[in-house]
């Protein structure tokens, strides 16, 4: 601390998720700041308040090699060496764009994994394969950076041997934390359209725990939320996690921070 959130760019150069709103009806157009200006911002964000470190949230900002490379050799030549963390699509990472992010102080990325099963992700137009995701997840961990992994339950098509498919993906992956967050049809999406034409969307958004769509392989919302309980449980509880997590633990902060993690899990915090 203390920690500025930072975006360098509007819109997602894909698009074609029919879950985002990237995509729908309220899409924005892509554009992006030059390196030169995202790295003039963080300059002032270091100089003026004090940033000791930055989180990017742009929808995608490890897209394009050429503008990663010119970005981190910027930071290194205004000698900002803070870490920062960003997201990325697991089909437009390469193995040398993240060595040379780690190199400029990189330590975290958030992937949309989405799903495990191959024939979901063409459903949802994710414009990514499994093999991708496997071979991102690679090459993030060798290069010692941590990995945020989203995945999507209750997507249209999917059945509970399918999202158990997708935790067994989950676990495979070696993903440093997982969030297993239920499917809510965005208003202006091609999900939420069909999903009202279905009629199984049935409640609005309620949080993170509540089931508002529930997909036809599911009997309804008490076993959708069961799931989720599913694959924090089993993602959560390997013993292998807890090990190299427990090896984390050195300082009370981040101790505090695992009790969170550990409350929301078991369902005592929402």
């Amino acid at each position: 601390l203390p920690v500025a959130n930072v975006i360098t760019s509007r819109g997602c150069p894909w698009g074609k998720c029919t879950f985002c709103f990237e995509s729908g009806r309220a899409a924005q157009k892509y554009r992006r700041y030059s390196p030169q200006r995202a790295v003039a911002e963080i300059k002032n964000l270091v100089k003026n308040f004090w940033i000791k470190e930055v989180t990017f949230w742009d929808d995608n900002f490890l897209i394009n090699e050429k503008w990663i490379f010119e970005f981190c050799d910027l930071l290194d030549k205004e000698n900002i060496h803070i870490p920062w963390s960003a997201c990325g699509r697991v089909n437009t990472v390469t193995r040398s764009m993240l060595k040379r992010v780690k190199e400029s102080g990189c330590w975290c990325i958030f992937y949309g994994f989405e799903t495990g099963n191959d024939d979901l992700l063409l459903r949802i137009k994710k414009g990514a394969t499994l093999e991708q995701a496997r071979r991102a997840a690679h090459w993030t961990n060798e290069f010692g950076i941590d990995i945020r992994g989203s995945f999507m339950l209750a997507l249209p098509g999917e059945t509970p041997a399918k999202a158990r498919q997708t935790i067994k993906f989950a676990c495979e992956l070696d993903v440093t934390f997982a969030q297993f967050l239920l499917t809510f049809p965005e208003w202006g999406t091609e999900l939420y359209d069909d999903a009202i034409k279905s009629g199984r969307l049935v409640a609005t958004y309620q949080g993170r725990t509540v089931a508002t769509y529930i997909p036809q392989g599911y009997k309804d919302a008490d076993e959708v939320r069961k799931m989720q309980k599913e694959a924090y449980m089993s993602f959560y509880f390997r013993p292998s996690f807890i090990w190299e997590h427990f090896k984390r633990l050195r300082s009370f902060n981040i101790i505090k921070q695992y009790y969170q993690g550990l409350k929301y899990i078991l369902g005592v915090s929402q």
